[in-house]
């Protein structure tokens, strides 16, 4: 057998091998969007369908083990709750430029539970009394946020509120709102 035509074998099986290794290499493209979607896109869908814009000024209960709390949502404001049931909700404004994570928790340390909800600083917390309830809030450091909770006895409402400071009054209106009760 000649050199030339153990080239010419060496290339007729590489390039019947081609059409193969450029459909493996498109399925696993393909594999990789597909999962790429599935782990950013769906999850924002279930969100979205998920989320209410109120009419009507309305109000959402949150419950958690020992923990019954009342939610207003004003006209306009869409909430959505998440998967684990009546425990968590996040308020959005009507601009969509300001979100109130609130969650339900009993028997925990208020200030603590609002520092586990950011990974920087936080100020030392204000306590200002309003009916029956205690409002436990702080800035977050080098951040536009205010964490802390509506406490009355062990029951709380834990909130992470973003930006914080364009919607000061809002947030003290809102959380003056909240009725928690063990």
């Amino acid at each position: 057998m000649s050199a030339a035509s153990v080239i010419i074998e060496t290339v007729a099986r590489r390039a019947s091998r081609l059409p193969l290794i450029v459909a493996t290499l498109a399925g696993l493209a393909v594999t990789a969007a597909v999962a790429f979607a599935a782990i950013t896109v769906i999850p924002q869908i279930i969100r979205a369908s998920s989320t209410e814009i109120a009419a009507t000024d309305t109000t959402i209960a949150l419950r958690g083990d020992g923990v019954t709390a009342t939610v207003p949502v004003d006209a306009g404001w869409s909430y959505v709750s998440d998967s684990a049931g009546d425990v968590h909700t996040t308020l959005t404004s009507p601009d969509g430029s300001f979100e109130l994570d609130l969650t339900a928790a009993h028997g925990v340390d208020p200030e603590q539970a609002a520092r586990d909800l950011v990974d920087g600083t936080v100020a030392p917390f204000d306590r200002e009394p309003i009916g029956a309830a205690t409002v436990v809030h702080a800035r977050v450091v080098g951040e536009d946020a205010i964490v802390g909770a509506v406490v009355d006895g062990a029951a709380a409402v834990v909130f992470l509120a973003r930006p914080g400071t364009a919607y000061e009054a809002e947030l003290a209106l809102l959380l003056s709102r909240i009725e928690v009760a063990p």
